[in-house]
């Protein structure tokens, strides 16, 4: 229904019929709201998602009591804190029924992509990236972000694969995040397995630009993350991998050019970032390929905003 073009209330009398329509999913609201309740089959459902149309809708209650509808509330980002055992339970139930076929979206069009950011929530599948490859055009390479977990990053629990989910630490299983140290060393070393097998099918079709690594902010110059650095390529081994450091230690004084010289030894690219404070970004490249990230921030003054240029040999000269 396009109710920028006709009448919400006459569009949804053709869908619903006598019957009238079960279910209403509104993050709308405003003028349309009435309509859509009006709309509503007998014991039907008014789901409030928000409002994007502006304005908050008044509703005659008259009509609840005449359909025996029930209008529900739907704050998703608060029921996820607050219920986290039944927010697993159902994300499960929606990627088996995802798996079995059971759910499909409509593909209203296909954009291309230089990255993309949806396995840094969840990781791919093979299946997923050999769609992807198969959708990329000729020529065309998409950069993939690491899973969460395997930067370090707060981690949604029911991202971590079914057969997994057992080995976390039974005092953190109802938690609202999932840590990468909560898990044993063997399950880390399996999470990096199964995504870089995911991975091989966009690989093999020549369609993977890089994967890019985003290291949490607290994620600083020491010995074990010198350590983590290193076990980049072993990890991903014949894949191109970059890395986002967040944490200003890496690039305070001296620490700038080991930190470079590093990764170029290595053979890791360094995401170039627009920092979100006063000090100016590192640009430099160290690998055959170099990335630059605008994360978007207030302007700052033309003196905050000068870059400092690192000179380092082109790999490819």
């Amino acid at each position: 229904v396009n109710y920028a073009s006709e009448d919400l209330r006459d569009a949804l009398k053709k869908l619903g019929g006598e019957h009238g329509v079960d279910v209403v999913y509104d993050p709308v609201g405003g003028r349309y709201a009435e309509p859509a309740v009006r709309s509503l089959a007998w014991q039907g459902r008014y789901l409030v998602v928000g409002f994007a149309a502006g304005d908050i809708p008044k509703l005659p209650l008259n009509l609840v009591l005449l359909k025996s509808c029930d209008i529900r509330g739907v704050f998703w980002g608060a029921w996820t804190k607050r219920e986290p055992r039944a927010q697993r339970a159902l994300m499960t139930e929606i990627v088996t029924w995802c798996a079995q076929g059971k759910l499909s979206a409509h593909v209203h069009a296909v954009y291309p992509l230089a990255e993309i950011a949806t396995p840094y929530r969840f990781p791919p599948t093979p299946e997923l990236a050999k769609r992807w490859a198969a959708t990329t055009p000729p020529g065309f390479t998409l950069d993939v972000r690491a899973w969460s977990l395997l930067c370090g990053a707060p981690t949604w629990p029911e991202s971590l694969w079914p057969d997994l989910q057992g080995h976390v630490k039974p005092s953190r299983r109802e938690a609202t995040k999932l840590y990468r140290q909560r898990l044993p060393a063997s399950i880390v070393d399996e999470c990096w397995a199964r995504f870089n097998h995911a991975l091989r099918p966009l690989a093999d079709a020549g369609r993977l630009g890089v994967v890019i690594v985003r290291f949490p902010t607290w994620f600083s110059p020491k010995a074990a993350a010198w350590k983590e650095l290193a076990e980049l390529p072993s990890r991903l081994p014949g894949l191109r991998v970059a890395v986002e450091l967040s944490n200003e230690r890496w690039f305070e004084g001296d620490a700038c050019e080991q930190t470079l010289g590093v990764l170029e030894e290595i053979g890791l690219s360094f995401v170039c970032r627009q920092s979100s404070t006063p000090t100016k970004p590192v640009i430099a490249a160290t690998a055959d390929i170099a990335l630059v990230r605008f994360p978007g921030h207030p302007p700052r003054p033309a003196w905050q905003a000068r870059p400092v240029l690192k000179a380092r040999p082109s790999p490819t000269s």
